[in-house]
């Protein structure tokens, strides 16, 4: 069951992002979203308590390991848990490979590599202590081609399966705790 699960949704302001943040809240979830664009986040949360969800929302940049961990311990500190992670916040460079942009390398590589890292950095030891959690990571690689690859932390609970799935044209699972 979702319901009551606290999910922790980066790059929620627009896309998948702000979809799953909206699907788990209707699914009766706790959602703490995040995004580098506050006022989208308000929007989003303004919605989601429209519709009698709980959410929670903060300013992040995930390319900053501290507002990472700030995050989730906010998250921990208003619901007491972290079940779900949605690793959304991602970003591809416009620019033809020829043109040699090396800093958009370096900004797609801090955000869609070391952000997935610093987020669930930020998390797996809570969910690790707690012996359960989800963590997703969405990975936007070529156009609008999107591959998903959800981490269970344990074997129980599919129902996330069923909520994202729409969402993405790949899904693969890897059981990493016993």
């Amino acid at each position: 069951m979702i319901k009551d699960k606290v999910a922790i949704i980066t790059g929620a302001s627009s896309g998948i992002g702000y979809a799953t943040a909206l699907t788990l809240s209707k699914a009766g979830a706790k959602v703490a979203i995040g995004a580098r664009r506050v006022d989208k986040l308000e929007a989003l949360a303004k919605k989601i308590t429209d519709n009698g969800g709980e959410v929670f929302y903060q300013k992040l940049d995930v390319t900053q390991k501290s507002e990472c961990d700030d995050f989730a311990k906010a998250v921990l500190e208003k619901w007491n848990s972290i079940d779900i992670l949605v690793n959304n916040a991602g970003l591809m460079p416009l620019s033809f490979f020829k043109s040699l942009k090396v800093d958009e390398w370096d900004k797609m590589i801090d955000v869609n590599i070391k952000g997935v890292l610093y987020s669930t950095g930020a998390v797996i030891t809570h969910m690790k202590e707690k012996k359960s959690g989800h963590i997703v990571i969405f990975h936007l690689l070529l156009e609008e081609l999107y591959f998903l690859l959800v981490v269970f932390i344990v074997q129980q609970n599919m129902q996330l399966q069923h909520l994202v799935k729409d969402y993405v044209k790949n899904l693969v699972f890897v059981q990493i705790f016993e």
